[in-house]
């Protein structure tokens, strides 16, 4: 379902590598700290792929980069994966859910309006996933800092009093840095909301 979902407001499902140098296993880590450890590789083929990623955003990053490089900047693709780390030492995997939005978006839904990427639109789409599977959720700002994402335009997802995601603008130096256009980014566990679909 939500998959169907997010195909039909104009998001374009992506595969990316579940493998991540050191630096990008320490980036967004807004829906875990250094209690969830990385998942190091024994015998990595290179540095840059030498860890299970914890976060999908900076893999949907490197997507966006890639096309920006070559001139294109709208951009709305998600991705449904794992993200995987060590709880006292124990591996575990979570589904997320995670997206990156840039640019215009043109929703196949709404008659293919073209609207420009902001927070709130982000936000809607979600609120839109969230009510297809009857989860009531809640924004807050940020709890803890995030250095990647813009701190008075991110907030955090709340279910139950849990925090099961974020929703928010990339900080404009990583944008700087990075050499793309401003992006707006969302990541989300899965699991809870499969357990209140499980109830409707």
């Amino acid at each position: 379902i939500i998959n169907k979902t997010l195909i039909g407001l104009g998001l374009n499902e992506t595969v990316s590598y579940s493998l991540v140098s050191p630096k990008l296993s320490e980036m967004f880590k807004v829906l875990f700290d250094d209690s969830y450890a990385p998942i190091k590789l024994l015998h990595p083929m290179t540095e840059e792929h030498s860890i299970l990623r914890r976060s999908l955003v900076p893999s949907l990053l490197d997507i966006v980069k890639y096309n920006n490089a070559r001139k294109n900047y709208n951009l709305s693709v998600y991705e449904i994966s794992l993200q995987y780390g060590l709880t006292e030492n124990e591996p575990n995997e979570h589904y997320v859910l995670s997206g990156a939005m840039q640019g215009v978006h043109s929703s196949n839904e709404w008659q293919g309006k073209k609207e420009v990427v902001d927070f709130y639109y982000v936000k809607g789409i979600l609120d839109t996933v969230f009510t297809k599977v009857g989860a009531q959720v809640k924004y807050r700002p940020l709890s803890k800092e995030c250095a990647e994402l813009h701190p008075g335009r991110s907030a955090e997802i709340v279910l139950n009093d849990k925090v099961i995601g974020f929703v928010g603008e990339v900080h404009p130096t990583f944008v700087k840095q990075n050499d793309i256009e401003p992006t707006y980014v969302f990541e989300v566990l899965l699991e809870p909301l499969f357990e209140v679909e499980s109830k409707v």
